[in-house]
This record gives C-alpha cells, sequence and structure tokens, in this order.
C-alpha cells in the first residue's frame, strides 16, 4: 500500500472533523514509514523520485529522510551522487 492510501485510509479512520494538524501527524507518519521500508536495501533513491512516488514536495521529503536519520529511527542514510542510499 503507498503511503497516500496509507494517509488516506488513516484519516478516514481516525481523525474525526477534518483536523488538519492531526491529518499532517497521520501523513508523516505513513511516509516515515513508507521511506523506512524503502530503505531496508541499499539501492540508492533519488529526492525527485520519492517526492514523486509520495505525492509530496521534494523540500518535505528532505525533511522527512533527516527525520529519518535522526530519534527514535536512526537509520544510517547518505547521500552520494544526488541519491540517497543506505548504508
Amino acid at each position: 500500500m503507498e503511503a497516500v492510501a496509507i494517509c488516506a485510509w488513516l484519516v478516514g479512520r481516525h481523525v474525526s472533523g477534518g483536523c488538519l494538524m492531526a491529518h499532517a501527524e497521520v501523513c508523516k507518519g505513513a511516509r516515515l514509514a513508507s521511506l523506512f521500508l524503502l530503505f531496508q536495501d541499499s539501492k540508492p533513491r533519488h529526492t525527485q523520485q520519492l517526492a514523486k512516488s509520495l505525492g509530496v514536495a521534494r523540500r518535505t521529503i528532505q525533511r522527512d529522510l533527516l527525520d529519518l536519520q535522526g530519534k527514535p529511527f536512526y537509520v544510517p542514510l547518505v547521500l552520494e551522487n544526488k541519491a540517497w542510499r543506505r548504508i
């Protein structure tokens, strides 16, 4: 299930009244989970490709990748030749 579909499902099931803040938090959680799963191998991935596949801006993916590298995830990522990969 892709992040957009997960986000829509979670929002539909768990957010009442259309709370934008809760929606944003759920969507970010779904994106981080999707990115975490994508980086289980060491295949290089370009930020623009990730942004397109997850339906968000490139800058959003950049922030999400920084978040994945910190608490509580600690995913070891490196940027080489304009592509991210797991170390």
